[in-house]
């Protein structure tokens, strides 16, 4: 029987809009292409922003070293006067939170987010927060998914069982790292087919 369901954040919960934000700085080609390349399209670094083991100064530092030197004064300002700006929430998610709490469920959030980012996102924007049972921000915990040990610790923190959870997330796989931990997943392609695959989940168990 289905107990808890957890949400990952950016993607599912959250508008992640990066080319929105330099658009809205008047940022052009071919700098915009550059910082995008930098940063969110960097895999490998933005991971380790994401992990939180090495100072995000450094890895802002690495991320600059990337872009040509005429496109480091737009890398500042997009880090400066983007990345405050670069999410917002999606319509439904408070009342998706809230609908699935009056129903007795328990809501957790399993997200891989910047420590820094996370506490200023969430502290402007993130109003359904208030509704969830517990998190788990992978800036706070120097650990990322798919990895196993942030799945692990989401159960143990919490004190869930594998089996009572379903998992939402954008990415195949993180979906796949938690269904490897014994937990049901739902990859997010849309909040419509979500719902419907989500309510399906909650009606059979």
């Amino acid at each position: 029987m289905i107990k808890n369901v957890i949400f990952d954040i950016g993607g599912v919960l959250i508008d992640f809009r990066p080319e929105y934000v330099l658009k809205e700085l008047h940022i052009d080609s071919p700098h915009y292409d550059q910082i995008l390349a930098a940063t969110v399209y960097n895999t490998v670094v933005w991971n380790e922003f994401d992990r939180g083991v090495l100072p995000e100064s450094d890895v802002i530092a690495q991320m600059r070293e990337c872009v040509p030197d005429d496109c480091k004064t737009d890398f500042d300002r997009f880090i400066t006067e983007g990345l405050p700006m670069v999410v917002k929430p999606y319509e439904y998610a408070d009342g998706w939170i809230k609908e699935l709490k009056e129903k007795g469920y328990h809501v957790y959030l399993l997200s891989n987010y910047p420590k820094s980012l996370f506490k200023m996102h969430s502290e402007a924007s993130f109003t359904f927060i208030q509704y969830v049972d517990g998190k788990i921000v992978s800036g706070y915990e120097k650990v990322v998914k798919p990895d196993a040990v942030i799945y692990n610790l989401l159960l143990s923190r919490y004190n869930l069982v594998a089996n009572e959870c379903v998992f939402i997330d954008d990415r195949e796989k993180n979906v796949l790292g938690a269904e490897a931990a014994g937990i049901r997943g739902i990859q997010f392609l849309n909040y419509d087919d979500a719902r419907r695959r989500l309510d399906a989940v909650l009606s059979s168990t």
